[in-house]
């Protein structure tokens, strides 16, 4: 999981890096190309990813003192959250016309390619890869303990508080 999570972090910041020094600069004197609407739609879409603070919230009794700590790593989280996202941002409109935005079919790997050589594209897409399989490691981490803390709630059967020793 650490590895993975490395390797997405890296080749997020790879791109990022890349476009800031090789002079992505984005026009903001253009409108939304889809109005005010087709913005908040994207709002919408984005806001989804935030739904892993839900699964830190769920891990909070395997967490050292997690009245502390579980605001700490949201505060953390939620301030390299907004930098990676305002960092990709920056590069993808600043790279790409709205032309190109609207064919491109990967933009941030469209975006990357413009300043970085093309064999990055490997490993920008293992990073994709890695992110996508954290994200659902971590919702298989979670859901059991969703499940157990319900059935100790008395919402779900009793069963499902089994615990196997052995496994974990």
């Amino acid at each position: 999981q650490v590895v993975m999570v490395l390797q997405l972090v890296s080749g997020l910041l790879l791109i990022i890096f890349a476009g800031l020094f090789g002079g992505a600069r984005p026009d903001f004197s253009q409108s939304l190309p889809y109005g005010t609407a087709g913005f908040l739609e994207a709002s919408a879409i984005a806001m989804m990813v935030y739904t892993g603070f839900n699964i830190i919230a769920e891990l909070g009794d395997e967490v050292s003192h997690p009245k502390r700590n579980i605001p700490l790593t949201i505060i953390f989280s939620m301030a390299i959250i907004i930098f990676v996202y305002v960092a990709v941002g920056w590069v993808v409109s600043g790279s790409l016309s709205l032309a190109e935005l609207k064919e491109s079919k990967v933009a941030l790997l469209d975006s990357a390619l413009k300043y970085l050589p093309s064999w990055t594209a490997h490993y920008i897409n293992l990073a994709a890869l890695s992110g996508a399989i954290t994200s659902i490691n971590a919702v298989f981490i979670a859901a059991p303990r969703e499940l157990y803390a319900l059935s100790e709630e008395g919402i779900l059967p009793s069963w499902f508080k089994k615990y196997d020793q052995r496994r974990q």
